[in-house]
């Protein structure tokens, strides 16, 4: 087992993936709690991007002239992105936040700063609608007259690439534990994940862990969390533990199998 913190934030497993400790591997099995079972599907790649905005500060009544107005610049980059909300593809997701923008009315603010998250499901649309949303800021500081500084504040993640022969077999043993027998195949999220980057190094499945029986309890809410601590939660995730340890058992002693899985990886 390789233990990676912080999968929808800091990224432990982007680190793990970049240095190598996934390259060659004939597997790689990860499960996570939903409000039902779900065979592994796809998510989407995502990149974080950090747009800040300097400009100058000056009394906003008495001395506005003097002043170059840093909120400006990232509510025109807001602006500009909505609009390209509306040409992009139905597999691309932009959404953000100002987290930072003045600290008083009176006072024009010579600073502010914009998360963003922007999500597609293929690497080449990723890239190509980053560029776009990085010229709405752009855009943003030079109708404001601002400097704009943009970086990373999260590590990215690249798309996930899911393994339907291997996802196969964990369902297969999933059944067998008694559990997940309604599993539908497969759940495609529109979220992103660092298991994404496993899957682009070696064959991976994300197979989802039912906690409550009712697909409508959605994680990151407090139904969802007071499911986590149920019994069926734990029983779930006991027996898909069980399961995994039953297909890295059918992967050891059916090298054909080994090789279905890996031609399914290499071709995609």
């Amino acid at each position: 087992m390789i233990g990676a913190p912080a999968e929808e934030t800091s990224g432990g497993k982007v680190v793990f993936a970049r240095a190598g400790i996934y390259d060659g591997l004939d597997a790689a099995m990860m499960a996570h709690p939903f409000g039902i079972f779900a065979s592994s599907g796809t998510f989407y790649g995502m990149q974080p991007l950090r747009f800040e905005f300097f400009g100058k500060a000056a009394h906003a009544a008495g001395a506005p002239e003097n002043g170059i107005n840093a909120l400006d610049g990232a509510i025109a980059a807001f602006v500009g992105i909505n609009a390209l909300r509306q040409h992009v593809p139905g597999n691309v997701r932009i959404h953000g936040i100002i987290r930072d923008g003045g600290k008083a009315p009176n006072i024009v603010p010579d600073y502010a700063c914009a998360d963003f998250y922007v999500r597609a499901s293929e690497i080449s649309l990723l890239n190509e609608v980053v560029e776009k949303v990085k010229r709405c800021a752009e855009a943003g500081a030079l109708s404001s007259g601002a400097r704009l500084e943009i970086s990373e504040f999260e590590l990215p993640f690249l798309p996930f690439k899911p393994n339907y022969t291997l996802s196969k077999v964990c369902v297969e043993e999933l059944k067998k534990t008694g559990i997940g027998q309604e599993t539908i195949e497969p759940y495609n999220s529109g979220g992103s994940s660092d298991v994404g980057d496993v899957s682009q190094h070696c064959p991976a499945v994300h197979e989802w862990i039912g906690i409550a029986n009712d697909l409508k309890v959605e994680p990151h809410t407090a139904e969802f969390c007071v499911a986590a601590d149920s019994e069926l939660a734990y029983e779930s995730l006991f027996k898909t533990a069980e399961s995994f340890v039953n297909t890295a058992e059918r992967l050891l002693k059916e090298p054909e199998l080994v090789k279905k899985v890996r031609a399914e990886f290499e071709g995609r």
